[in-house]
């Protein structure tokens, strides 16, 4: 392990999004959408790695809109 080179000092993004709208026929419109973040830093030899997905989903039907953020790992 001495021996390892540890690399340079770099940060990492990657996301995916995706997102719908509906149109009832008997009324009323549903909205979706979701988000993942995938990020990193690379400082010496540490990696440090975070996975992060929001969420959202509103409705005229139902009482507001919802978020949610949660760390997967």
């Amino acid at each position: 392990p001495e021996l390892w080179d540890p690399g340079i000092n770099a940060g990492l993004l990657n996301y995916n999004f995706s997102g719908n709208s509906v149109q009832n026929r008997i009324g009323g419109n549903s909205h979706y959408a979701y988000l993942n973040l995938q990020s990193g830093l690379n400082i010496g030899a540490w990696r440090l790695r975070d996975n992060t997905t929001w969420s959202y989903n509103s409705s005229d039907s139902s009482s507001g809109s919802k978020n949610k953020w949660q760390h997967i790992n």
